[in-house]
């Protein structure tokens, strides 16, 4: 009867120590999660700013610069209300 309760105490004590490293890497996987989610908002904010930057230079690269050489402006001779009605 003693060998067998030195038996149970023995492998609860194991069961015991196997528990408590358990415990231990859910602490640290929930400590680590808890930094994450606290940093979150500031790497949305970055990767936000980032993206938004990144869409302005795209679109600044797109857009071709036209000289004014290239700008065909019809020159008006007459004021709009000088103009003769369109005869048929």
């Amino acid at each position: 009867i003693q060998s067998n309760m030195h038996d149970l105490v023995l492998e609860m004590h194991s069961n015991q120590a196997i528990m408590e490293k358990q415990v231990f890497k859910i602490e640290a996987t929930l400590t680590q999660l808890q930094m994450d989610l606290e940093n979150l908002p500031d790497l949305v904010a970055k990767s936000l700013g980032r993206s938004s930057f990144q869409r302005r230079k795209e679109f600044s690269e797109i857009r071709i610069p036209s000289a004014k050489s290239d700008i065909i402006v019809p020159k008006m001779t007459t004021h709009p209300r000088q103009r003769r009605p369109f005869q048929q």
